[in-house]
């Protein structure tokens, strides 16, 4: 691939080696991608609620037997999916349930997040969180698609952590980083919103996501829970100011700094 088009939406192989002389019958390489829906970088014309809510490349299909399921399953973007609940609500069983999700993350309808499963003093969450591939989809399954977020609610600070745990994801596959990405809750509610790291071993940046400008040490005290398992864990927020700061240890940075700094761990 050029270096000048390395993640172009509209590149080609096949197109590629036809410039070089190469004819359709000679192609003897597979290969696999995955068209991810545009990027913060890609919509940076865009006003922030438009990415929050819309997409252009937004497509819907409906599978026989299967269409019930998106719409139940939208339900829980973003949150622990209660999987004898949605059994209930569409007629199938747990073992059905867990099956449709599959679908949904073998076909990159979805990420599934799991919960980080090591601390020395906590008991802590470790099931599944949903994340439907696009918030446009979440709504339109539940909606919503209408409403505009309102900065300072809580469902445009919803929006804003799915969206960038999304960009997380889709940077992560792009780029071919050998990073994992989970989350980390106790069973009394203190909770990172990611924590990323190579698999098993120490964690390398354990991040909180806010929608605010300024947020302070006191919105992200989960961070500091976390630190007393892992101290050497750099500590972040993500957030929507403008410059860095740091305050009791956490670095406050603008979420783009946040996402581009993942090729550089």
């Amino acid at each position: 691939m050029s270096s000048e088009r390395p993640f172009s939406h509209g590149w080609n192989p096949a197109s590629s080696l036809e410039e070089r002389g190469v004819g359709k019958t000679h192609l003897i390489r597979s290969c696999e991608a995955h068209w991810q829906p545009l990027l913060w970088f890609d919509l940076l014309d865009y006003e922030l609620y438009r990415t929050l809510i819309s997409d252009p490349s937004l497509f819907v299909r409906q599978v026989e037997g299967f269409s019930r399921f998106p719409d139940i399953a939208a339900q829980y973007h973003g949150k622990i999916p209660n999987m004898s609940r949605i059994a209930r609500a569409a007629g199938i069983s747990e073992k059905r349930v867990a099956a449709y999700f599959q679908i949904l993350e073998d076909t990159l309808m979805c990420w599934r997040l799991p919960g980080w499963s090591e601390s020395p003093t906590k008991l802590l969450r470790i099931s599944l969180k949903l994340y439907l591939f696009d918030n446009v989809v979440a709504n339109a399954l539940k909606g919503e698609l209408a409403l505009i977020p309102r900065k300072g609610t809580s469902r445009y600070g919803d929006l804003f952590e799915a969206w960038i745990v999304q960009e997380a994801f889709r940077a992560i596959d792009y780029k071919n980083l050998e990073l994992k990405l989970s989350y980390w809750q106790t069973n009394t509610d203190q909770e990172v919103d990611l924590i990323v790291s190579r698999g098993l071993g120490e964690p390398l940046l354990a991040v909180e996501i806010k929608s605010e400008t300024a947020p302070r040490f006191t919105d992200v005290r989960g961070l500091k829970s976390f630190a007393a398992d892992y101290p050497a864990t750099k500590l972040q927020c993500w957030c929507q100011t403008r410059t860095r700061y740091l305050d009791n240890g956490v670095e406050f940075l603008p979420w783009r700094e946040g996402l581009a700094g993942l090729k550089t761990i």
